[in-house]
């Protein structure tokens, strides 16, 4: 269950995002080069494992996640990406399921 102060956490994570990274303005987050920031990724990692609360973390930590595998595909790179998108091979219907929390 999220806390009741979610909006308050949202400001202040905008706040962060917005002062802490190199190009301080509103595109923050909409680029590869934010997403490949490994320090953006653990704030809102940290962030949302916040958000969810104890007893979320606790489950989720006892999750197995399934080996997800790729293979090279004709797949579309419009945005000429390095490297080129991969196909991912579909899961079977167990590894999909995710767990009754």
């Amino acid at each position: 269950m999220l806390r009741k102060n979610i909006s308050s956490w949202i400001i202040c994570l905008s706040a962060l995002l917005l002062t802490s990274a190199s190009n301080k303005s509103t595109e923050t987050g909409h680029d590869d080069h934010t997403f490949n920031n490994p320090d953006f990724i653990k704030l809102v990692k940290n962030g949302v494992m916040w958000a969810v609360g104890e007893k979320a973390q606790a489950a989720l930590a006892g999750w197995k996640l399934p080996d997800v595998k790729y293979s090279d595909a004709n797949i579309p790179n419009y945005e000429r990406r390095t490297p080129a998108p991969k196909l991912q091979a579909p899961l079977s219907p167990q590894e999909s399921i995710l767990p009754n929390v």
